[in-house]
């Protein structure tokens, strides 16, 4: 297990994987087509997020950073709405 951000990008699959922890058991629940939010299976914890066809997804476009890395449930929300505004 690691703590701290990591930020990985598949290009050939075009998937965009940001994490607060690596190396736990987990599970992504999608929130939105191709917006997945990842939380560990132990305590339910969000721990990350994925999104699927990350370079059709941002067109180009600016990906705003810093990143938070903190993931309650109060950021999920906020997480949510503003892929609402995107979609």
């Amino acid at each position: 297990m690691s703590a701290g951000l990591t930020v990985s990008y598949d290009n050939e699959a075009d998937i965009m994987e940001i994490r607060s922890e690596t190396g736990l058991e987990s599970y992504g629940r999608e929130i939105r087509d191709g917006f997945f939010v990842i939380y560990r299976i132990d305590n339910n914890e969000p721990i990350g997020f994925t999104i699927l066809d990350f370079s059709k997804t941002f067109k180009g476009g600016p990906l705003h950073l810093p990143l938070k890395c903190k993931l309650g449930e109060k950021e999920i929300i906020e997480l949510e709405h503003e892929c609402a505004q995107l979609g």
